[in-house]
């Protein structure tokens, strides 16, 4: 096989911008504080915020799907009545460049 018949393999633009995006945004600072357990955490605004705009630059759009819940009524150890909902979630990124998509399940 001659260099002229190897093809370099399509890589889809949508891992481009995620690496776009990962290179954009290298860190959220933990800013946010639960006072009543003590700890810091990064809270969904900062991490939108530092997200958002990077994802927006280089086009690339996150879409969540609904994949299973699960809706139970518990007890907490205080004996009062709560609500515990299990979902799993399917992430999917989508480059409006191509089309391409790569999609991320979690459960929570």
């Amino acid at each position: 096989m001659s260099a002229t018949d190897q093809t370099t393999p399509v890589v889809p633009a949508v891992y481009a911008d995620i690496a776009a995006v990962m290179q954009g945004v290298s860190h959220v600072a933990k800013r946010d504080r639960n006072t009543h357990q003590n700890f810091a955490f990064r809270g969904v605004d900062a991490v939108v915020n530092a997200v958002g705009p990077k994802m927006r630059e280089h086009g690339l759009l996150m879409l969540p799907r609904l994949v299973s819940e699960e809706v139970r009524e518990v007890r907490t150890a205080g004996g009062k009545a709560s609500t515990e909902v299990r979902v799993t979630v399917d992430y999917v990124f989508v480059s409006s460049a191509d089309g391409s998509t790569h999609t991320i399940r979690t459960s929570g």
